[in-house]
């Protein structure tokens, strides 16, 4: 094709069937994918309301409500390939439009909407040019209506109010509708019966329209049609639902069945619609990356795949055999790979961070057709590129096929723009942990994705406002913990009468700065504390008079530093546990005391001694997290 005729940047319905096989031949050959979704909303409400301490399993069940009540107005990917000559990354993002093919009701929310028109979106173009999209079973539906095994030549429907030939024939009550269907009969019959040519002057190729009546009656007609004239004559619809019978003419019957077969492959294209695009995703396994993606995968398996399970182990097992990698460059960014420090991991700041900060040479702006791994052009043809950006090792070009995007001019939360931030971090970021591992990663084809030194972060992703990770990989546990360092739990303290004025006093009277940790509030009644450079030396519980603990934690930062936490009376604090090693605690106790009562049914007890010690330190080794992750 010629690149410059065509601008894939913003898809819709008028040209996602000229853009979609040239995303196809790209996709096949792309070293990752980044991706990104807007919807018509992402909060819930009440009893939904997400809570900082909630498990993977209570978080996954109230974003399901939430995806399940909207939907997808943009769907942006990014595919990031090699250059022909190895030196450098080239982004080919795409922004799509889509729309439900759907008679549910399209819930939005206003503030989603409001935010959404602040950031320029079209939503003349969703609405009127979106393109389709169904799940898998509006795909089956679709695919047993055009190419029912039982098909024939006579049954070609177009709209979603027939359904495949039945074994049995509809038996007519009314005799209205036996007259009906008679009366259109004898239409056909007369047909057959002629030899006068149309106006086309085509012969036995000449037909009758049918009289023009709801879905039901025209079940009736195919039904009659194919029983009565198989072979003799084909049917047709019109745009206005009326049915055609038209004579069969032997000599032109294979074209005519031809270009039955390609209409209907049309339409079933055509219902589809961006499912297309999904189902080559998930064909072709590359990693997947997002920034802070939950919502953006469950938003993305609900409405492209299916209602989603009830428990998350059966969502992820099912995702995991759809995507086997994903990224997050949200939770990557907050692992301080390039021990920067804390940083903001919104994408915008994130993409500030890796990419825009680290210019490296100078800009080009021409390159060819051909420079483009897996694609074909016109050999050596120059095209304009709007600008190349750079990270401090790799570079990353502009897709030539782009010809009306500028990644200089931010345009975050356009889904097509946001998948190109997101790919350009990860990018960068695959680059930084290759490095750090004595990887070389110039040119940029030393660059691996799918194996290298960031796979430990593979299938791990961000649970927004929350003291976990989620891991999707079916043989992993659910969850890891968030927080690095030492967490402290605090409770017992005068509901609505602390403020973190009087949390910050602790920690000045101990020597901290209060940016040396973070307050975290689960509830009105209690909140964690986080110190993610410190390690947890010693504690102690001290009674008062009026029978009040006053607990006390030492600490120790990387400079040999041993501060002293003091808190006030009554305050009950302790160290956090994560919710998936209190359950594991709860297994090991439960194991013990199944072993206590059933020990001397072994008959040794040097074996009971030893099935003891084992739950136990598997506690200890995992405990080890919550004080030093």
């Amino acid at each position: 094709p010629n690149w410059n005729s065509i601008d894939p940047m913003d898809v819709d319905r008028d040209n996602f069937a000229v853009v979609f096989p040239t995303f196809l031949e790209l996709l096949a050959t792309s070293k990752f994918v980044a991706f990104d979704e807007e919807m018509t909303g992402i909060f819930g409400q009440g009893e939904g309301s997400q809570k900082r301490d909630d498990t993977v399993e209570e978080r996954y069940k109230k974003m399901v409500t939430v995806a399940t009540k909207y939907g997808i107005i943009q769907f942006g990917i990014c595919l990031f390939h090699g250059s022909a000559d190895g030196t450098a990354l080239v982004a080919t993002p795409y922004n799509f439009y889509v729309f439900p093919n759907s008679r549910d009701d399209l819930v939005v929310s206003p503030s989603a909407i409001d935010f959404l028109r602040k950031n320029k979106m079209n939503f003349d173009q969703w609405l009127t040019k979106g393109i389709t999209y169904v799940a898998a079973e509006g795909e089956q539906w679709a695919k047993k209506k055009l190419f029912p095994d039982t098909s024939s030549s006579t049954e070609t429907t177009s709209s979603t109010d027939e359904i495949p030939k039945q074994k049995e024939l509809i038996k007519l009550t009314r005799q209205s509708d036996i007259d009906f269907t008679e009366r259109n009969m004898a239409l056909v019959e007369a047909l057959l019966a002629s030899n006068d040519c149309n106006a086309e002057g085509t012969g036995a190729g000449d037909c009758v329209a049918l009289e023009s009546t709801n879905a039901f009656l025209r079940r009736v007609l195919y039904e009659q049609l194919e029983a009565r004239y198989a072979g003799r004559v084909n049917v047709v619809k019109n745009d206005q639902n009326v049915l055609s019978a038209l004579k069969v003419d032997p000599a032109k019957q294979a074209d005519f069945e031809r270009a039955q077969r390609l209409e209907k492959e049309r339409q079933f294209n055509e219902t589809l619609g961006f499912r297309r695009v999904f189902n080559a995703l998930v064909e072709c396994k590359k990693p997947l990356v997002g920034h802070n993606l939950f919502f953006d995968l469950l938003f993305m398996m609900r409405w492209l795949d299916g209602p989603l399970s009830e428990d998350f182990e059966t969502f992820r097992v099912r995702l995991n055999e759809m995507f086997p990698m994903i990224y997050d460059t949200k939770l990557i960014a907050e692992q301080n790979i390039d021990n920067v420090g804390n940083i903001d991991t919104g994408l915008e700041r994130c993409y500030q961070h890796f990419v825009t900060d680290r210019p490296f040479g100078a800009a080009h702006t021409t390159s060819t057709a051909a420079a483009m791994e897996g694609v074909t052009g016109t050999e050596g043809e120059s095209v304009t590129v709007p600008v190349v950006l750079r990270t401090s090792g790799v570079e990353i070009r502009m897709s030539p096929l782009i010809t009306g995007f500028n990644p200089q001019a931010a345009q975050f939360h356009n889904a097509g723009y946001d998948a190109y931030a997101t790919g350009c971090v990860f990018a960068r970021q695959v680059e930084i942990l290759q490095a750090q591992q004595g990887i070389e990663v110039l040119p940029a084809s030393m660059l691996t994705f799918a194996t290298g030194a960031h796979t430990i972060h593979c299938n791990i992703i961000n649970m927004n406002r929350s003291f976990y990770y989620v891991h999707l990989h079916p043989a992993s546990r659910t969850a890891s913990s968030a927080l690095k360092g030492v967490t402290l739990k605090v409770t017992g303290f005068e509901a609505k009468s602390v403020k973190n004025s009087d949390i910050n006093n602790v920690f000045t009277a101990a020597g901290l700065e209060q940016s040396s940790c973070e307050i975290m509030w689960v509830d009105g009644e209690s909140f964690l504390v986080n110190f993610p450079k410190h390690f947890l030396v010693g504690s102690d519980a001290i009674k008062t008079e009026d029978d009040k603990s006053v607990h006390s934690f030492q600490l120790l930062d990387s400079t040999g530093a041993m501060p002293e936490l003091t808190w006030p009376a009554g305050w009950t604090v302790a160290v956090w546990v994560p919710q998936w090693i209190q359950d594991q605690q709860k297994a090991m106790e439960e194991e013990n005391e199944d072993g206590a009562e059933g020990g001397d049914s072994d008959g040794g007890d040097d074996d009971d001694e030893g099935d003891d010690e084992m739950p136990a330190k598997r506690v200890r080794l995992d405990m080890d997290e919550c004080c030093t992750r």
